[in-house]
């Protein structure tokens, strides 16, 4: 391979000034010397010129070379050597462009081209003598190590290059170290280190390689802080992330666009939206316009913080901005709306990305598909992965993992088990996460014996390890299916294999508790939760209230609340639709009333359960007005009426009062296919007389699966 021309002459020496020593020009005519022509020549001479002219022994000695090509002395001197052909480690030429011209430094000299393939004049590939002061050695060429008097070779680029492909970080830094002050690494290199460390989740590491640009002399640029602060946000070390950034200011390095963008998303791991938000007001404000990688960061701040309209309104912002979001700004809407349970709204995203011709990745189907799950729209998420199919995108594990927990859901454990069987045929391996997700479609199931299956097979034939979520999963299988015997026997070995329990360990136990009605043992769990420093959650707080209620207990229902407000869990939606159902099956629908009032003033919104658990309570207690009100809540609202919450209202508008003939007239002018069918009447009827808790009501099976 041809090498390339050293950095051209300073326009200062002239041609004349130069003399030919005729034993270092090989082949070619006295007096010359040859010089490869590339596509960066132009690039090379410009770099040159912009550069201060320094002093150097030799101009032509490739050890005092910099890696951009340039010169590390401090002023210039005409040299007395000829110019030399050198090889060059960062720009191989392409052959078929090799093209050597041999260009005198003496009139008279002619120019000579050279095809590839042909052979070249031998001073036109390596100098056969090198000259005073030169070590005739290549630019990335190590010299010999003389193994008898025991030296050791010196580090390169490409040998530190390699070490961190190979994750040698430590070697890597114990190189720089050695070569300190030798001008042999640069800020590449160093940067390159640290980036790899951050990525290695080693922060000690990471802050020696930083430290290390001071004791070698080197500048750090914005790359430099911009990694470092990406490093301590990733890590959680928001504190050292803002003082680097700080510090970086101090030393005059002006932040970029990808600076901010690591500061913001440091600010949203520790949830500090408002600091996110100011950090990218103040980007604007100093004159950088954010880009998309700042957009997405701060986005992502909005989704993990559960601000879904504040994460719409952002990207409308950035669209007016003339940013064009990208595949992860549609990711991460379609992921937000997920963990919203807005499967419509998600739609909507995957579609507008399609109609902008972004091209989805597995992340946006498998979050697609979770989104379908959490909205148990089984149907929906077969039909995402026929199109992820259509699209030629191979689907991942994580895709197969969100349509077995889509199966799971909708208690379709056979179907669970055959995209268990699409992924082993497929080529990929389960993970445990599909093994978690089948013991919990197992759960669901209440098929206990399948989920036992399912985790010898993890552990026989896999050799997987169970871990927190597979005890979780078990536990929660066996409150299911009413064996609280077992769901303790796997809390023991579960403790006994020194996995720690979490707060869904014991929703599980403390939900299992309250299918077996032992709310004395519900109660005990919640005080070594609290004991084991675990926090409860709604989770927490919903279950524990459902528990008291089934056992018929409301008062120490409200005591649960009242105590674990103080861990600052309040009550939301689902927990008011427990104590209204509850209190509505006791007759007691003055409270039921008080309670669905209660919720306007937290400002949280009715659901279709609480308009149906309001409307059982009404039935239970015949009150045609109470009827009448609710269905007037429920148009004002723009509600639409279902079956349940249909025949509720028609069986409390009995009697001939005003009020249970205007609610008679409303419910005959509301009724539509979806409130009425065949034999729908005779099972919601059977289904109101079972929520109001009457004895003789014989509940039919369509009925239980209801419940």
């Amino acid at each position: 391979m041809v090498g390339f021309l050293p950095p051209p002459l300073p326009s200062r020496v002239k041609a004349s000034s130069v003399s030919v020593n005729p034993s270092n020009t090989g082949a070619a005519p006295a007096g010359g010397a040859a010089r490869v022509l590339d596509a960066n020549a132009a690039a090379t001479a410009a770099a040159w010129n912009r550069r201060s002219i320094e002093a150097v022994s030799n101009p032509y000695d490739m050890s005092l070379w910099s890696n951009d090509g340039h010169f590390t002395k401090r002023s210039w001197v005409e040299s007395e050597q000829i110019p030399k052909i050198s090889p060059s480690a960062r720009y191989p030429l392409d052959e078929s462009k090799q093209t050597v011209l041999i260009e005198g430094h003496v009139a008279g000299v002619q120019a000579k081209t050279f095809q590839p393939g042909s052979s070249l004049p031998k001073a036109a590939k390596y100098p056969s003598t090198p000259a005073a002061g030169e070590t005739g050695l290549r630019s990335n060429q190590r010299p010999r190590a003389n193994k008898a008097q025991g030296q050791r070779p010196k580090g390169n680029s490409r040998e530190l290059e390699g070490m961190i492909r190979e994750r040698k970080f430590a070697e890597a830094l114990k190189v720089i170290e050695e070569t300190r002050g030798r001008g042999m690494f640069g800020q590449r290199q160093l940067n390159a280190l640290l980036n790899a460390a951050g990525k290695a989740g080693n922060l000690k590491l990471a802050e020696r390689v930083f430290d290390e640009f001071a004791l070698s002399g080197l500048r750090r640029d914005v790359a430099t802080y911009s990694i470092m602060v990406s490093i301590y946000g990733k890590l959680g070390a928001m504190e050292k992330a803002v003082n680097c950034f700080a510090q970086m200011e101090h030393e005059d390095v002006k932040a970029n666009a990808f600076t901010y963008s690591a500061l913001i998303e440091a600010y949203g791991r520790k949830g500090m939206v408002t600091n996110a938000g100011k950090s990218f007001q103040k980007m604007k404000s100093t004159g950088i316009e954010p880009n998309v990688v700042a957009y997405n960061a701060l986005l992502k701040v909005f989704v993990n913080a559960c601000r879904l309209n504040d994460a719409f309104e952002h990207v409308e912002e950035m669209e007016r901005s003339g940013k064009k979001p990208d595949v992860i700004t549609y990711g991460t809407l379609i992921d937000a709306c997920s963990k919203a349970r807005d499967v419509e709204r998600a739609f909507f995203v995957f579609d507008k990305m399609r109609q902008m011709r972004v091209k989805p990745n597995k992340i946006c189907y498998a979050s697609l598909i979770d989104a379908c799950s959490k909205a148990r729209q089984v149907d929906r998420a077969f039909t995402v992965m026929a199109l992820m199919k259509q699209d030629r995108i191979l689907p991942d594990i994580f895709a197969y993992n969100a349509l077995i927990d889509a199966c799971g859901r909708a208690k379709l454990v056979d179907k669970a088990f055959k995209v268990r069987d699409e992924i082993v045929n497929s080529g990929l391996k389960p993970d445990k996460v599909t093994f978690n997700a089948l013991i919990s479609a197992c759960g669901r199931a209440r098929d206990l014996p399948r989920a036992y299956e399912v985790l010898d097979t993890m552990i026989q034939e896999y050799g997987y390890v169970p871990d927190r979520h597979t005890y979780n999963a078990l536990i929660d299988a066996c409150g299911k299916a009413n064996r609280i015997d077992q769901a303790f026997e796997v809390y023991r070995r579960m403790n006994e294999s020194g996995t720690r329990a979490c707060a869904v360990t014991y929703n599980a136990l403390i939900d299992a508790c309250g299918r077996a009605r032992k709310l004395d043992v519900a109660l005990s769990l919640m005080k070594e939760m609290w004991k084991n420093g675990i926090c409860p959650d709604n989770y927490t707080l919903n279950t524990l209230v459902a528990v008291c209620c089934r056992c018929g207990d409301i008062n120490a229902a409200y005591d649960i609340i009242a105590r674990i407000q103080a861990f600052g869990v309040q009550p939301d939606e689902v927990t008011y639709n427990i104590l209204i159902d509850a209190t509505g099956k006791r007759g007691d629908l003055e409270k039921a009333w008080a309670l669905f009032e209660d919720m306007g003033h937290r400002n949280l919104e009715p659901t279709k359960i609480t308009f149906s658990a309001v409307a059982s309570a009404c039935a239970k207690a015949q009150d045609a007005e109470s009827g009448f009100k609710l269905l007037a809540a429920m148009v004002e609202r723009r509600h639409d009426i279902d079956a349940a919450t249909y025949w509720a209202l028609d069986e409390a508008s009995v009697g001939d009062s005003q009020h249970a003939i205007a609610l008679r007239s409303r419910l005959k002018a509301l009724r539509t296919p979806e409130t009425s069918g065949p034999g729908d009447e005779r099972i919601l009827k059977s289904l109101i007389l079972y929520a109001v808790g009457d004895a003789t009501a014989e509940p039919c099976g369509a009925v239980c699966e209801i419940k």
